[in-house]
This record gives structure tokens, C-alpha cells and sequence, in this order.
């Protein structure tokens, strides 16, 4: 990570439709198919006090070209609810190398109006093409939408941050006793 934000290399994201086997449909950037290149390479910013994932927007409208039933609204984004007629498809954000996965439930979220009560979802995501000093790549800030979905670890000592999976089997959190 760099002094300022905590930055993560983000390698690329992919867009997948899950069916009887995984699929890959579209991946970001697309130039990326090279990962070995390091100028195809994205930083994101990890930040806790971000409530979206901000992107590019032409992945954005790639997404959610990919979202049967989606659409625009005062520079949101909103698509029927996971369930409800249509399931989003699940991201993959690659990270240094390692595939961190988001399903469509994760990124999508009711819009909690009495009349769309189910129905209708914000799909998490906020158009925002940032420039960082010292850098011409598309960038990223993944917000607590994706932080929300793994156990992150920052640490100070040597600048850097670090994910894994959350254990959904046995929650720490929530449960009765």
C-alpha cells in the first residue's frame, strides 16, 4: 500500500454468469488477458468510509449491460433484486493474483422504499473515474459494499492490507446462544 490510502494491486475484475459450470464473460480491463504485463495493472483503494464500490465507469455499464431488467436513475444504478426475476452475475476481483469472489446478493441492495419493498435493488456500485498521482490506470475504491464480504486485515506496521474469506458456516456474530 502507499502513504495516504491503503491501495491494493487489483489485476482485473471478471464478470461471471454461474451456471452448471462457471463462465467467464467479460473480464476488466480487457487488455488484461496479459496479467504478466504490469501496465494492465489497476490500484484500488480500500476504504472503510466509502459506502460503495466506486469504478471506471465503462465497467460499470459493462455490469450492468450484464444485469437483465437494469437500469439508470438520477446516476444510479437499480436492477430487479437477486430472486426476483433476475440474478446478477458474480465478480471476481483479482487481487495480487488471489480471486476474490462477490455473488450478485452482495452487491445488490434493496432500496428499502415501502413500494419496491423486494423488488427493486441499487445495484452497489458508483461511477467514479479518479486519477491518482503517479498513475495512469483506470482506479477503484472498494468500499464497504466489498469489505463487507471478507475479513480484512490492515496492517500499519508494514503498510499493507490483506483479505480472506469470511466463515458464513459458523458466524461469530449474530447467533443465539
Amino acid at each position: 500500500t502507499n502513504p495516504g490510502y491503503w491501495r491494493v494491486s487489483l489485476d482485473f475484475v471478471e464478470i461471471m454468469v454461474s451456471g452448471e459450470k462457471e463462465q467467464v464473460v467479460k473480464r476488466y480491463p480487457a487488455e488484461s488477458l496479459d496479467v504478466s504485463r504490469e501496465y494492465h495493472k489497476s490500484e484500488a483503494i480500500v476504504d472503510t468510509g466509502t459506502s460503495l464500490i466506486a469504478a471506471p465507469q465503462d465497467f460499470i455499464l459493462m455490469l450492468v449491460d450484464s444485469i437483465p431488467g437494469s437500469h439508470e436513475s438520477a446516476g444510479q444504478f437499480f436492477a430487479p433484486c437477486p430472486g426476483v426475476g433476475s440474478n446478477g452475475p458474480q465478480l471476481a476481483f483479482i487481487v495480487r493474483g488471489s480471486k476474490l469472489v462477490l455473488d450478485s446478493s452482495s452487491y445488490m441492495m434493496e432500496t428499502g422504499l415501502p413500494w419496491d419493498k423486494g423488488k427493486r435493488c441499487l445495484v452497489g456500485f458508483m461511477p467514479m473515474d479518479l486519477e491518482l498521482t503517479g498513475s495512469r490506470s483506470p482506479k477503484w475504491i472498494l468500499g464497504d459494499v466489498f469489505l463487507r464480504q471478507f475479513y480484512s486485515v490492515f496492517d500499519i506496521t508494514n503498510r499493507r492490507v490483506g483479505f480472506a474469506e469470511l466463515n458464513t458456516q459458523n458466524p461469530a456474530c449474530g447467533t443465539k446462544v
